[in-house]
C-alpha cells in the first residue's frame, strides 16, 4: 500500500491523506522545513490562507475555482542526431534549473531555446531528470515512448511563493494528465491561477496582488 494519497477537492484545498498508522516525517516540507504529516493534511490552493500553507477556508470568499481552463496544451519538440527533447510548457513551474545548471543547452526568453547540439547525452539527460515539474522529457529513439524517471522515494516541497513539488510512488486522484507528465514527479499549483489545474503552469510568477499570501 502507498503511503499517501494526494486528492484535488473541487473548488477547494488539496488534500493529503497519510495512509499509514504513523505520523510521517521527512516527506513534507514547507520554506525548506520539515513538517509531521498527520492524518489528513488540507493544503491551501487558492494562495490566499492566513494560515500558509494550510486551509483556512479562505477560497470561499474569493470565490476559488479548481476549473481547468487550458484550452490547448503548448508543446514544443527538439531534435538531434541522438536525443529528442519534449517540452511541455503548460506544466512548467518555472524553476529554471535547466537554464541555472545547463546555460550551454537552454537559453532563457528565447522562443527557440533549447540547443541539444551544445551538450553531451548525460548533460541532456541529466536536465531532464533535475526538472522538479517533469516539464521536460526525451527519447533517444524516435519510436520510442518518452523516458521518464521513476522517482521512488515520497517528497512533497512547499515552496513558498511556488508551488507544490510532488515526488514519489504517490496514489494521485487526477482525472486528467497533461501530455509527457511524470506521475512520480510533477507540481501542483498553489496560487490558484493556473490555468491547467491541478498543475502549476508558473502564473505565479506574475502576480501583483497583495492579497496573495502563499
Amino acid at each position: 500500500m502507498k503511503k499517501l494519497s494526494i486528492e484535488p477537492i473541487k473548488n477547494g484545498p488539496l488534500k493529503i491523506v497519510n495512509q499509514t498508522k504513523e505520523t510521517l516525517k521527512d516527506i513534507l516540507f514547507y520554506d525548506c522545513q520539515a513538517m509531521n504529516l498527520a492524518k489528513t493534511n488540507l493544503i491551501c490552493r487558492c494562495g490566499r490562507s492566513n494560515t500558509q500553507p494550510f486551509c483556512d477556508g479562505t477560497h470561499i470568499k474569493y470565490k476559488f475555482t479548481s476549473q481547468n481552463d487550458l484550452e490547448e496544451e503548448i508543446l514544443q519538440v527538439y531534435d538531434s542526431k541522438s536525443v529528442t527533447v519534449t517540452f511541455n510548457r503548460s506544466i512548467c513551474a518555472g524553476s529554471e534549473n535547466c537554464v541555472k545548471k545547463f546555460p550551454d543547452i537552454y537559453t532563457s526568453g528565447s522562443n527557440d531555446w533549447i540547443n541539444l547540439e551544445k551538450g553531451t547525452i548525460e548533460d541532456i539527460i541529466a536536465s531532464v531528470e533535475d526538472c522538479p515539474s517533469g516539464a521536460l522529457s526525451y527519447t533517444l529513439n524516435k519510436n520510442d515512448d518518452c523516458q521518464l524517471e521513476d522517482c521512488q522515494k515520497e517528497k512533497i516541497d512547499i515552496i513558498k511563493h511556488g508551488p507544490i513539488q510532488v515526488r514519489g510512488p504517490i496514489n494521485i486522484k487526477i482525472e486528467k494528465w497533461s501530455s509527457f507528465a511524470n506521475k512520480t514527479k510533477f507540481t501542483l499549483c498553489r496560487c490558484g491561477n493556473s490555468q491547467n489545474k491541478p498543475f502549476c503552469d508558473y502564473s505565479h510568477a506574475n502576480l501583483k496582488d497583495d492579497s496573495y499570501t502563499f
